[in-house]
């Protein structure tokens, strides 16, 4: 069966997670019920004869949202692309607003 607290623990370093000691107490039930549920699932793909491999990619799409580290990376890479570009106001200049502007009035 696979080591499913270390693929936990390799997700968990990836995303920056601090240490449970350091958590609060929502974040350390979630951190308990990502590895109870994981547990379970490597369990029941166990019982049903799936292959490690496959286990692993399983498991790992649950948790990262991709079945592969390297997957699992650029999605989150994509993902602080996203979230930096929200958190970024456009910028905008007067000369862009007017042109825009007379565009309308124009149509």
């Amino acid at each position: 069966m696979i080591d499913v607290h270390r693929l936990a623990h390799d997700y968990f370093t990836r995303i920056g997670l601090k240490p449970a000691s350091q958590l609060d107490a929502t974040y350390q039930w979630e951190l308990a019920h990502v590895a109870e549920t994981s547990t379970r699932l490597a369990a029941i793909l166990d019982d049903e004869g799936i292959p490690d491999e496959t286990a692993t990619r399983i498991i790992r799409s649950v948790m990262y949202g991709a079945p592969s580290v390297a997957e699992a990376e650029q999605r989150m890479k994509h993902m602080d692309l996203l979230r930096k570009l929200f958190e970024t106001p456009p910028e905008f200049s007067t000369e862009r607003l007017r042109s825009d502007l007379e565009a309308l009035e124009e149509s």
